[in-house]
């Protein structure tokens, strides 16, 4: 990624520069939660999100507020670069499962991953290494999040029954863990590795060898 493009995911566009048609993306970003709010919450609401969030196209490329479609979200806020999931039916369709395996720990290939008329075994390194392999939305640093870098994407400000997450920026959450990478040892040796669940806001730690989610992360440092 330019130090140019990276520049301008982080200090974003000014508010009073922003057109109209990308303030109501903003709303509709938090489900028009903000409809019912004061004026004033509103107008932070909208600030925040159009300071915060960027989407790029699966080169990297800044797409406008009100355009599509998008392959990624960057965080200016927290300086990562986040994979947006699919509907089509390749590396990064939505319904993808896997076990979660880093380097050589962990549990290899008891996922499902759809891949148009085929279904693959795969696990959680197979996709780290299948986005780094293009350099997805230009970037090569692609991993499993931490917890807590999970746990920045929750938004609470959503409809009941919705996932805690911003759905138009992030469509196509699904129910149940999402995998990171914080792992959790255990006394006899084995370990667990620790899991967000957007419907519920919840963490869970679950053994490798479950079957979960996974959205990947980058930094903006190339």
């Amino acid at each position: 990624m330019s130090k140019r493009l990276r520049t301008q995911i982080i200090m974003g566009i000014a508010l009073s520069i922003v057109a109209p048609a990308a303030m109501i993306v903003a709303m509709t970003v938090n489900g028009g939660q903000d409809a019912g709010a004061s004026g004033e919450h509103a107008q932070r609401r909208i600030q925040a999100e159009l300071a915060r969030w960027r989407k790029l196209d699966a080169d990297g490329a800044e797409v406008a507020p009100k355009l599509g479609p998008w392959a990624c979200v960057a965080d200016a806020r927290n300086n990562v670069i986040w994979e947006v999931k699919s509907w089509q039916e390749n590396v990064h369709y939505y319904k993808s499962s896997f076990s979660w395996r880093q380097g050589d720990r962990g549990e290899a290939e008891r996922g499902s991953c759809i891949l148009g008329d085929h279904i693959e075994p795969c696990d959680t390194e197979d996709l780290i290494q299948a986005l780094n392999r293009v350099r997805h939305c230009g970037v090569a640093s692609w991993r499993l999040p931490t917890i807590e870098e999970l746990r920045s994407l929750q938004d609470r400000e959503t409809y009941p029954g919705q996932p805690m997450i911003n759905a138009y920026l992030f469509p196509r959450t699904v129910v149940g863990p999402y995998w990171s990478s914080t792992v959790r040892d255990g006394d006899s040796g084995d370990f667990s590795v620790m899991t967000f669940n957007f419907y519920q806001g919840s963490e869970q730690a679950l053994p490798p060898r479950t079957v979960a989610w996974a959205r990947l992360v980058s930094s903006m440092e190339q």
